[in-house]
């Protein structure tokens, strides 16, 4: 995977909003575009997230394969910097870290260094103008106040880490299946409001089955939309260059019709980008070893069909669950909606892998992947079971989309509406596992993927 940055000699610098899955699809793409041209490279991201974005860089350049460590500090002398930025609570609430970023922009573009809070080297980004920026899709204002600095002497590359049909839904007009015409009027008329996405019609976007609207957005967003949204539609037609983390092979149709929206621009995908280019060793440690034996064991014993890996996602909460409102909206009415897959699981002598998280309890978002994490699953053959919920903070996906708007009839159950009952949970994913095995998902027969 070659990414072409043209005549670039200085510095790429990638500016992300501060969510664990945008910024990992960032700083990895970063690592990578190193590795095909001699730059200088710099990540700027909110300092809640530096500290694990320095450890996971380190973790894209390998000891084994790369130059020597450095000794007086144990750690690989990486070519990307990693600089902490001001920032609010909320990742949507770019305002002190647009002018963090801001301020450092403009002290590479007269050539001095910019230098983190923490003194230490990996925050250090050597001086030297800037000749690209990547810049996440939600940092609209970021990218105005660049050219405001720079003109159009510096390009600046739109970055999305989520699937491109999605951004068709939520931000492409409506002749490609938008749902806004004018996103902030609309969005501002009603009130952070999720009404717009739940009159029942008929959506029909390019690499997706046809749905009904309130399928894509079955719960409210825990923040208002307005400002992010407007954000990515006015930073679609001013980006010079879209890079999407995906692929052909996963949705064709969908990015035709986004490189038709951007109108001749440039459109090029990366995904999926989640992996370091050279295998990292194995460990050794005692933990390692004994999940391997055990998984190891429940593929001898019971066939791969057989064990399940439950994970939850999520987006951080800006504030503690027992202050946020939002949380009333989405938690189970009813705890045995989860607990009942596990008795399913129980009953039939299954294996099973299981993280819990408290109901009232955001999910850390270091422990799931989203969209990268179903492109992780598509290459490596394995069935999913996908249900749409916009808030991922409770992590029981299974129960919050039936919940709210998720109770109304669905296109594709042929108007049905689900039942909502411990009862039909229990059937339904029981169903599940007895599709798979008759199938033979999990074991010979992954090579025709089922679509539901």
């Amino acid at each position: 995977m070659t990414i072409d940055v043209g005549s670039v000699q200085g510095h790429v610098i990638v500016f992300t909003i501060t969510a664990w899955g945008r910024a990992k699809c960032a700083w990895i793409l970063l690592a990578k575009i190193v590795r095909y041209r001699s730059v200088h490279a710099a990540m700027f991201i909110g300092s809640s997230l530096h500290v694990k974005v320095v450890k996971d860089l380190d973790a894209q350049f390998i000891p084994e394969v790369e130059n020597d460590c450095d000794g007086s500090k144990g750690q690989l002398d990486i070519p990307v910097a990693a600089v902490p930025l001001e920032m609010r609570t909320h990742p949507f609430d770019n305002g002190p870290l647009n002018a963090s970023f801001i301020k450092e922009y403009e002290r590479l573009l007269n050539s001095n260094r910019s230098v983190g809070d923490r003194g230490f080297s990996s925050d250090v980004v050597e001086p030297g103008s800037p000749q690209l920026v990547i810049l996440d899709f939600f940092l609209y204002e970021t990218l105005k106040n660049i050219r405001s600095v720079s003109g159009i002497t510096v390009p600046v590359y739109a970055l999305q880490s989520a699937s491109v049909a999605s951004v068709l839904f939520m931000f492409g007009p409506p002749d490609i299946g938008g749902v806004y015409r004018n996103v902030e009027e609309e969005l501002n008329a009603i009130l952070y409001t999720d009404s717009e996405a739940s009159s029942g019609g008929l959506i029909e976007i390019p690499g997706l089955p046809p749905m009904c609207d309130l399928e894509h957005t079955a719960q409210n967003f825990i923040t208002p939309e307005a400002a992010a949204a407007e954000s990515v539609q006015a930073g679609v037609y001013r980006c010079d260059v879209a890079v999407m983390n995906t692929n052909s092979i996963y949705e064709a149709p969908s990015i035709r019709a986004f490189e038709g929206w951007l109108s001749g621009r440039p459109v090029i995908n990366v995904g999926p980008v989640d992996f370091p280019l050279f295998p990292r060793l194995e460990t050794a440690s005692q933990t390692t070893l004994e999940v391997k034996a055990f998984l190891d064991s429940v593929l001898h014993k019971f066939s791969p069909a057989r064990l399940h890996w439950s994970r939850d996602q999520c987006l951080p909460n800006s504030q503690p669950p027992v202050t946020q409102p939002v949380v009333a909206n989405h938690q189970p009415s009813d705890v045995l909606g989860c607990t009942s897959v596990l008795e399913v699981m129980i009953e039939e002598r299954a294996p099973i892998i299981f993280a819990h998280a408290s109901p009232s309890a955001s999910v850390p978002d270091d422990k799931k992947e989203r969209y990268a994490g179903i492109l992780q699953e598509i290459r490596q053959r394995t069935p999913q079971a996908l249900l749409v919920a916009t808030v991922h903070n409770l992590g029981y996906e299974l129960v919050e989309v039936r919940s709210g708007d998720g109770l109304r009839p669905i296109h594709h159950l042929g108007g049905k509406a689900p039942e909502a009952s411990i009862e039909s949970v229990r059937r339904e994913f029981s169903e599940t596992r007895s599709e798979d095995e008759r199938t033979g998902w999990g074991c010979e027969a992954r090579e025709r993927p089922k679509v539901s």
